[in-house]
Formats: C-alpha cells, structure tokens, sequence
C-alpha cells in the first residue's frame, strides 16, 4: 500500500524553531515517526513531498530507514492542492492515502485504516478521518448523511454552528488519486493562485457522486503548528512509550526519578538530581547535582548542570544549562543557557498570541543566552543569536542579532 506524505510547508508560524517534521521526539526526527507508524500498518511504498526548508533531513530520514520511497520537491504555491499537484501522474495510478506529516495519530487509527482499505467489501472511493471534538474547534467540519458520507466541508463554522463533531484531519485515502489531482488541476487552471484547491476539488468531486465515507476517530491528535505543539507532541510520544531507564545509562542512588520517564544510553544523572513526570533524557547527557527535571524533553549530548531546574520544557539536542531556571519553553538544538539565566513564564495581559496560560521563551538553534539573563513570557529569538549578559528580553530578537539592550 502506498502513503504520501506531505512536508512541503515553510513552518511560518513554528518559527524560530526550524522545520517541524525535521525536529526530534525521542532521538528521531518527527518524519521518521510518521513513516514507522505507517509501516506498522502495512504501507510499504511512500511518496514525499518535500519543501525547501527539510530536503537535507529528509534525505537522511529516508536513508536511514531505507524503503521504497520517491521524493518530490512542492514546485506549485497552492497548499496542499500544491504538494499533490507536485506528484506526477505515474505516480498516483494506485490507492493511496494521503498524511499530513505534523499531525501524529494513535497507531490504532493506521491500523483500522489499513483494514478498511484492503477489506473487499469497502467500495466507496475515498475515506476522510474525522477527529471526534469535544469541544469547539476552529477547524474544518464535516457534514455527512447518516451513511457516512460526506457531504461538505464547513469551514471554521463558529462554536454552535458545527455541522457535527467531527474535524476534518489530514488522513485521507483516494483509491484513485490521479483523479482527485486531476480535479485540483482543473481548479487551479481557473485559479491558479488559489489557496483552498484541494478543498474545493474534493467539493466538486462530491457533487459529481463520488463517495467521500467518514471514519470516525476519537484518539490522541496531535499536530504541530506553533512551537507549544511540539511540546505537547513530546508528551505524547514519552506518554506512548512508558518509562524506561537504559542499563548503560549511570544513576546515582541518591537521585530521585519517579512516573514516566526515559532516560537514553550513556546517561549520567549525578547526585540528588530529581526527575519526575513524562520526562526524556536523550543519549550521552548529563544531568548535574541538585537538578530538578519534569514534564520535560531533554535532547541527546544536553548538560543540565548543577542546580538548574527544567519544568514542562522542550531542550533540543546539544543544549546546555547552568544554576537558573527554565520553564515551559522550547528551544532548537544547541542553545546555551549561561548561569543563571531564567525564563519567565506566566502569561499576564496579551504577551504571545496563543491561549495558553504559561509560556516561556520560543529559540532558535545555536543561541548563547548570558549570565544572569531573564526572558519575559513568549519571547522569540531567533537563530545563530547571542543575548549579552544582565539583560531582560521584553521583546523578541531576529535571527543573527548580537543584542546588548533595548
């Protein structure tokens, strides 16, 4: 069976953290997740659409895991009707199931898709995964008769106006794909720079009679659109894979480490340490004296030294902190935190754009961070920047900059 994967975004609003499908849950990049999950499931051939930001990481991911797989940069501006637009013909002549590669799903939702695929007795032309919402979502919702199918997408209708429960999340099978692209191009030759293309085709194919059936699905959902997302995404992945200490790590007796928490090869936690909640520790890191990690995702080859405290906190790989405080922040790799740097975190009037009561910093890879710096909540800087030391970042810093002070 084949999938298409669909990575060819630019990751704008997930910035200053780089692309998303290339950040790492676990020691792997989220690509190489969603691949796995769908091998499980019986996909064997997979067709990527890649952007111009993740070709690299791409390239590796797929090596790595060697499969029969055909890359496709997204030449066409259009979205998602882009990226299947960017397919070429040849290619779409057998069913296939279309993945948004930042939304991570339960492996059960792969597994009922694949049975329903390869059941004899499934005729409908395509399937759409409906994502049960238990409360209002400003999503795309389906209205379906009470067969299943679907009959409109309504977008963002307002809380009270949904159609039903259901959103509409991208994992959706084509038996004929060529057909659904060809339905996109005969839109996009009216409109070429239409952003709502691969919507719209689906619409028309549906008022020509072709049968769109709903699978309902009411699992975890998890996709990455803002840098809090990848966050929340790491929950899940600790949460799915239980605790697990590998023997070649090293835990001093004194330490604390309790609920579910992964700690990688070659780990050092040092005395008195205390590790707690869903908390990952990636391979070759040291975890200092009298540090205090939780609900935290610390990267490979990371120093936590001494008397730093992590609490609901992203750390990306080669990233080092010393005796201050960082919470419910996210970094890209290799960001240093000099002593006593802090992050603040508690959100008070209208400080970063999403709803989340708590946010710290949001940085960009290789950033040196001073001693004795504070960071005011959702502050963004940005990659290859340095903040010098003693300051306070009220406001968010652009990649590249040597920042002294207001």
């Amino acid at each position: 069976m084949q999938a298409i994967i669909i990575i060819g975004g630019v990751s704008s609003r997930f910035q200053p953290l780089g692309d998303k499908t290339s950040f790492e849950f676990l020691g792997k990049p989220l690509l190489e997740h969603r691949i796995t999950s769908l091998q499980k499931a019986g996909f064997n051939k997979f067709i990527i659409v890649h952007g111009d930001i993740n070709l690299e990481q791409t390239n590796a991911t797929l090596k790595k895991l060697n499969i029969d797989s055909k890359l496709y940069h997204q030449s066409y501006p259009n979205g998602m009707a882009g990226a299947i637009m960017s397919i070429p013909d040849q290619d779409l002549n057998e069913p296939s199931l279309i993945v948004s590669g930042n939304d991570t799903v339960d492996q059960k939702l792969l597994d009922d898709l694949s049975s329903k695929i390869q059941d004899p007795n499934f005729t409908n032309d395509a399937i759409y995964v409906g994502k049960q919402m238990h409360e209002y979502f400003p999503g795309g919702y389906f209205k379906h008769n009470n067969q299943n199918i679907l009959e409109t997408i309504v977008e963002k209708p307002g809380e009270g106006n949904q159609p039903s429960d259901l959103v509409n999340i991208v994992y959706h099978f084509h038996r004929n794909p060529l057909k659904f692209k060809n339905a996109i191009s005969k839109y996009l030759s009216q409109d070429p720079n239409a952003q709502d293309g691969y919507e719209t085709a689906a619409q028309n194919l549906i008022n020509s009679g072709y049968q769109i059936y709903i699978h309902r699905y009411d699992g975890n959902w998890n996709p990455i659109k803002i840098p809090k997302h990848a966050y929340l995404t790491s929950q899940y992945f600790i949460k799915k894979y239980g605790g697990k200490i590998d023997p070649s790590s090293q835990i001093h007796p004194s330490s604390i480490i309790e609920d579910t928490v992964i700690i990688g090869a070659n780990v050092k936690v040092s005395e008195n340490a205390i590790i707690k909640g869903n908390t990952y520790i990636g391979d070759n890191s040291l975890i200092g004296e009298n540090s205090i990690i939780i609900d935290s995702h610390i990267g490979k080859n990371c120093k936590i030294n001494t008397n730093s405290e992590i609490k609901r906190s992203y750390l990306g790989s080669n990233s080092k902190t010393h005796a201050g405080y960082v919470g419910d922040t996210i970094t890209a790799q290799n960001v240093l935190f000099g002593y006593g740097a802090h992050t603040a975190n508690l959100k008070f009037k209208d400080m970063f754009e999403d709803t989340y009561e708590k946010m710290g910093a949001v940085i960009g890879a290789n950033v040196k961070i001073g001693v004795n710096v504070s960071i005011m909540p959702g502050v963004k800087i940005g990659s290859n920047s340095t903040v010098f030391p003693k300051l306070c970042v009220y406001n968010d810093i652009e990649a590249n900059t040597q920042f002294k002070g207001r």
